[in-house]
């Protein structure tokens, strides 16, 4: 994922749900999701 890939996604975060917000579609990734997403370790 690039730097503009995150950027974009920003845009689509809800901070007062804690998810991403598409029109009217709610979506709350998971935790393998997020991991994926930052190319994190899995914890």
């Amino acid at each position: 994922m690039t730097q503009n890939n995150l950027q974009e996604l920003k845009g689509y975060w809800n901070p007062a749900y804690s998810c991403f917000t598409f029109g009217k579609v709610d979506l709350v990734p998971t935790i393998e999701e997020y991991t994926t997403l930052l190319r994190c370790p899995k914890i």
